[in-house]
């Protein structure tokens, strides 16, 4: 059984062939090793490249992870805003800006 927080974020340590949503076989997707996933609140385990996986039926997802949150949403920042610029710009680095959310997450009780 596999206890996870929300949020956890995991590295492949080898080679995964994932099978859909649906558990549908033959659709193949190779998740390599060193793929980073986070653990969500729904139960499944989403990949960097947008894929979704559910979690083992014994598996259970308690409490929070505010360094794999913050992560994520530092990641999804970048995505979508040209954050490295803008840090470049004020001279913060996006170590700072993952620090602040994760300071925000603790204050909210997410830790």
């Amino acid at each position: 059984m596999a206890n996870y927080k929300v949020g956890e974020m995991l590295i492949l340590g080898a080679d995964v062939e994932l099978k859909d949503f649906f558990g549908n076989k033959t659709v193949k997707t190779l998740a390599k090793e060193g793929t980073k996933l986070w653990i969500g609140a729904d139960n499944l385990a989403h990949y960097q490249n947008g894929t979704i996986q559910p979690l083992a039926k014994d598996s259970t997802v308690q409490g929070y992870d505010d360094k794999g949150i913050a992560e994520r949403i530092l990641l999804q920042l970048k995505a979508d805003l040209p954050l490295d610029e803008m840090c470049e710009e004020h001279k913060v680095s996006s170590e700072d800006i993952k620090e602040s959310i994760e300071d925000a997450l603790d204050e909210l009780g997410f830790y």
